[in-house]
């Protein structure tokens, strides 16, 4: 995984089609947040960790 920016993920959201973010809270310590991008779902303990599954995958083709 690469260093990115917040304006690079916020570039990659504008550009996906169908981008849809959910925030997970079983309990307020333990939150997580959900990604679907192209059919597909990422998770993450951060909303960063999650747009960067996302954008790693699709470099990966």
């Amino acid at each position: 995984m690469t260093q990115r920016t917040d304006t690079e993920r916020l570039e990659w959201i504008a550009r996906t089609p169908n981008f849809l973010l959910e925030v997970i809270v079983d309990q307020p310590e333990d939150g997580s947040y959900m990604d679907m991008a192209h059919d597909h779902a990422y998770t993450g303990r951060t909303f960063r960790s999650a747009i960067d599954a996302a954008m790693d995958a699709e470099e990966r083709g």
